[in-house]
């Protein structure tokens, strides 16, 4: 039983973090980046933003609940997964685009957040296309008899 113990309390360690990280973004974003940094968050912007956690949330959210339940389905993982590459695009293109465009001086790390973003961008968006491919080619309910409902 130890033996599990540690594998089914990751994903939720996993899905905590992830909630943390994201709330920890929306309170900065919307308290103290505008009297910080006025003109950094334009009132259009609002809607992306949370757009973006709610979906960001939903993966991590899903895939712990996943992973958590069948340790072995590799769908939860890679909600996870993508949910933690959206996340690290999302804040270091975030950083990337004020340290190069809203910023007067370089800030440190811009050009490394920028990289780093836009190679996650691409692993996160190929992740969901990959549980879309697994689902599909995962055993089904009436073809896997009775080890399956277990």
């Amino acid at each position: 039983m130890s033996a599990r113990a540690p594998t089914a309390r990751l994903p939720r360690v996993l899905a905590g973090l992830q909630w943390a990280i994201v709330l920890a973004g929306l309170v900065f974003l919307l308290v103290v980046a505008p009297i910080a940094f006025p003109g950094l968050l334009v009132i259009g912007d609002i809607p992306v933003v949370a757009s973006f956690c709610v979906f960001v949330l939903a993966f991590s959210t899903v895939g712990a609940l996943v992973a958590a339940r069948h340790r072995r389905n590799p769908i939860g993982w890679l909600m996870c997964a993508a949910a933690i590459a959206y996340t690290v695009g999302g804040v270091g293109g975030a950083y990337a685009e004020y340290a190069f465009g809203e910023s007067s001086a370089l800030l440190p790390g811009a050009s490394v957040a920028a990289w780093l973003s836009t190679w996650v961008w691409g692993a996160g968006g190929g992740m969901p296309i990959l549980v879309l491919v697994l689902s599909r080619l995962g055993p089904r309910p009436r073809d896997a008899g009775a080890s399956w409902s277990g």
